[in-house]
């Protein structure tokens, strides 16, 4: 993991030093693997290497909410916010009523949304005056790079900061939508599949998901 933080800000420096989009786009996708790696660690007890996310603009903070606390627990239902935190955008429930935007225009919009999603959350943060101090710090550490590397050009920097990050937040999101720690047996809305209920959930899994089904 660490190897592979250290890659993506050679790669970031690299990029800045050759003005190489290509080299950038390279260094974001090493970017969301940091920050997903990083995932691993804020699962545990406090730990510096947890806080690699936050290179991406996410924040550990909300990750542990949203992720070990919604969706770990409440996995693929309707109190997974992982589920439902996309909605009204994308509606990932089978759900029969779904509007013909949510079923097919999504397809189109979706990279979009989840290219500009590690900046949504960052700048909704600052809005909201949570923003803590080592997120700050930590997100920061990638345009003082670019800029010294690339010869002191601000704008640059920036222009390419923002492109890395959202080749970051676009592979980060596509892998965690896809990410095999997912639950493929039940989503809200479905009925339980066999696996489900013989091989990946006891019988009071099975009655709280069925009450969850009927609510």
């Amino acid at each position: 993991m660490d190897a592979i933080a250290c890659t993506t800000l050679l790669l970031v420096a690299a990029a800045a030093y050759g003005s190489s989009y290509s080299i950038a786009t390279v260094s974001g996708v090493l970017l969301a693997f940091t920050a997903n790696a990083g995932h691993n660690f804020f699962h545990k007890k406090d730990n510096w290497r947890m806080y690699y996310i936050h290179l991406s603009l996410l924040s550990v903070r909300d990750w542990r909410i949203y992720h070990c606390l919604s969706h770990h627990v409440y996995t693929n239902t309707l109190q997974d916010l992982e589920l439902t935190s996309f909605e009204p955008f994308f509606d990932f429930t089978p759900d029969p009523k779904k509007n013909w935007i949510q079923r097919f225009l999504s397809w189109v919009y979706y990279p979009f949304i989840h290219a500009t999603m590690c900046h949504a959350e960052f700048f909704s943060r600052c809005y909201h005056e949570i923003l803590s101090m080592s997120e700050l710090l930590i997100a920061l550490v990638i345009p003082p790079l670019l800029f010294v590397a690339n010869g002191g050009y601000i704008i640059s920097a920036i222009l390419m900061w923002t492109w890395i990050i959202c080749v970051a937040s676009l592979f980060q999101n596509i892998t965690d939508i896809v990410a095999t720690h997912r639950s493929v047996d039940f989503v809200q809305g479905d009925a339980p599949s066999h696996a489900t209920l013989h091989g990946n959930a006891t019988m009071q899994d099975y009655s709280e998901i069925s009450h969850l089904q009927k609510t």
